[in-house]
């Protein structure tokens, strides 16, 4: 699920190599959670489990 919404949306906007990585000089917005979204998707919509947002190359939150 994660995968679709990153790399695999990527593939198909036809932004491979700028969006859906994690990589120096890439686009993208970051979200760092207290827990494992592969294991338990629904941390991402604790706001509790949600310690960094990075959006745009700014953090916005950061607990």
């Amino acid at each position: 699920m994660i995968r679709a919404a990153t790399l695999d949306a990527a593939r198909v906007l036809q932004l491979e190599g700028r969006v859906g990585i994690i990589t120096p000089g890439a686009f993208g917005d970051v979200v760092v959670v207290d827990g494992d979204p592969l294991k338990d998707l629904s941390i991402l919509s604790d706001t509790g489990r949600i310690r960094t947002i990075i959006k745009g190359g700014r953090v916005v939150k950061d607990s």
